[in-house]
């Protein structure tokens, strides 16, 4: 019996290397393409709350009001995009993923890392370009540390022009539908950006504009994230964020979305497609023995067939 067949794979994972453009790009848009069609989807379309009282300020976050647009019931609002996205080495992963938006209306985010390796003005033009670019009149982008391979990166903004929010800044919000969207730059140690700690240019920015929208519904994303389970934790965890989470919450944000970190989903969707092949499991687990007793780089590099799992597993599910 194949268990895999629901989610179109095959019963038996193989040796075969896939591109890692491909990897990239669909590691970074699997939970952000479904995840997201569904819940702004899904909230857009909600009946308006009725009209309360506020709760009175606690240390536990209360409930917010929202307050849906005016055509929320009738028309759906749909956002879908991904992070670390159009490599020039490996374009076949950005053809791959662009396939996928193109079957998806709405608008359309990019969470950093656009044009890989340094963000020049010849990777937007002739890798992200002819891949992602043809949704350039739907999309709004947000600044990864790849962008800042050229200095300033100067070339993301030329690209961008006004979508890209200030020269130098790189963050702002817009409205979509009923949600308040607010654009992070994460890169905290960009030269002229001022850092991202409490009272720095961008956190007082952020401040301001979510006084703004106070009540509604509000969705954030950036490059990077506060904290994720990715393997290294200096890739993984940025604390310097931390000023501008603590804001989003107090303003009960709804939803906060990032790019950088690709592996905890590959991690969490191997494990539940593992969990329902017991043969694939099993040898899964010897690997991971074997890795153990001979030390990670050794064990690691001689177990081809558990790297190969979570690779096949992405390119069996969604390209």
């Amino acid at each position: 019996m194949n268990r895999y067949k629901p989610f179109g794979l095959p019963s038996r994972l193989t040796t075969k290397k896939p591109s890692p453009g491909i990897l990239r790009a669909a590691q970074s848009i699997l939970a952000l393409t479904f995840l997201l069609c569904s819940a702004i989807t899904v909230r857009a379309q909600a009946p308006a709350a009725p009209a309360t009282q506020p709760a009175p300020a606690s240390a536990t976050k209360p409930a917010s009001v929202r307050r849906p647009g005016r055509d929320a019931q009738s028309q759906p609002i749909i956002l879908v995009g991904a992070g670390d996205i159009a490599g020039c080495q490996n374009i076949e992963g950005a053809e791959a993923t662009a396939k996928l938006i193109q079957k998806i209306p709405g608008a359309v985010f990019a969470a950093g890392d656009l044009a890989y390796d340094r963000g020049t003005a010849d990777e937007f033009k002739n890798c992200y370009g002819p891949t992602w670019g043809q949704f350039k009149d739907r999309m709004r982008p947000a600044l990864g540390n790849h962008e800042y391979g050229t200095a300033g990166a100067t070339p993301y903004f030329a690209y961008w022009g006004e979508k890209a929010g200030s020269i130098g800044k790189g963050y702002y919000s817009y409205e979509l539908g009923p949600w308040h969207i607010v654009v992070l730059n994460t890169n905290c140690a960009a030269s002229g950006l001022g850092g991202c700690a409490e009272g720095s240019p961008e956190e007082v920015w952020l401040q301001a504009d979510l006084a703004q929208h106070s009540g509604g519904c509000i969705l954030a994303y950036g490059h990077h994230a506060l904290f994720s389970s990715g393997v290294f934790k200096s890739h993984a965890v940025h604390p310097e964020l931390k000023a501008l989470w603590q804001d989003l919450y107090a303003a009960h944000a709804d939803l906060v979305l990032a790019g950088h970190e690709t592996t905890a989903n590959t991690l969490t969707w191997s494990l539940f497609l593992l969990a329902q092949n017991d043969e694939v499991d099993r040898r899964a687990a010897l690997a991971a023995r074997y890795a153990e007793q001979r030390g990670p780089q050794l064990g690691y590099a001689r177990c081809a067939e558990t790297r190969v799992i979570p690779r096949e597993l992405y390119l069996g599910i969604y390209p």
